[in-house]
């Protein structure tokens, strides 16, 4: 049986990706680059995807925030690769996150949902 991660569990993930530089760098080349903005606490992220024949062949994002919301978009990244248009296109924001966030304050929840959000954004007129 999956258990739901603690609080303290998806924080330390969160912290890990978010000091990882594995998706964090430009891509060459991109076929899709989305910029967003949190408007509570001024994050910005950059998303940006390689996309061949409708599947996420590669992902990274770049841009200034919280431990949060680049730990948020690096787990993104690394969930989304290998995911088709369609399938990102069908899910919630909350499925693209990838964990539940209503533990956190809500201002958190914002920049747990950042990268999730510029993605439809960036996916929608596809």
């Amino acid at each position: 049986m999956n258990q739901r991660p603690t609080l303290e569990e998806l924080m330390d993930l969160i912290v890990e990706h978010a000091e990882s530089q594995e998706h964090f760098h430009q891509l060459d080349n991109p076929t899709y680059v989305k910029r967003g903005l949190n408007p509570h606490c001024g994050d910005e992220i950059e998303l940006q995807l390689i996309v061949e024949e409708r599947i996420v062949t590669e992902a990274s994002y770049r841009g200034t925030g919280c431990l949060m919301s680049r730990g948020a978009a690096s787990l993104l990244c690394e969930r989304i690769i290998g995911q088709s248009i369609d399938e990102i296109k069908n899910h919630e924001t909350s499925v693209l996150v990838g964990f539940d966030s209503s533990g956190f304050s809500i201002h958190r929840q914002f920049c747990a949902r950042l990268a999730a959000s510029i993605l439809k954004e960036a996916v929608s007129q596809s």
